[in-house]
């Protein structure tokens, strides 16, 4: 999904907590953790302080999430549910 596609919102569908905030002159990029393994970049041009840490909410349309399958296998061995199957671990 595209990062300007996320929005802060108070009332947003989606908690998230605030890992990074990067100052690109006319707009921030935040990156946000939302559970414990997704984290996702957004943009924005909101001015208000925020503090790293903090819980956020947001807003993602589900028009805007694209997910690809993984067709073809990873080196010598495919990624199973079970972990990395990459370096013979897991």
């Amino acid at each position: 999904m595209r990062p300007e596609r996320i929005s802060l919102d108070p009332l947003g569908s989606y908690e998230a907590i605030l890992l990074d905030d990067l100052d690109l002159g006319s707009a921030r990029e935040l990156t946000l953790s939302l559970g414990e393994k997704l984290e996702l970049t957004m943009r924005t041009t909101e001015t208000g302080e925020l503090e790293i840490g903090s819980p956020l909410r947001v807003e993602i349309d589900p028009a805007d999430v694209v997910v690809w399958p993984l067709t073809q296998p990873l080196g010598d061995h495919q990624l199973s549910s079970g972990g990395s199957q990459l370096h013979g671990t897991g």
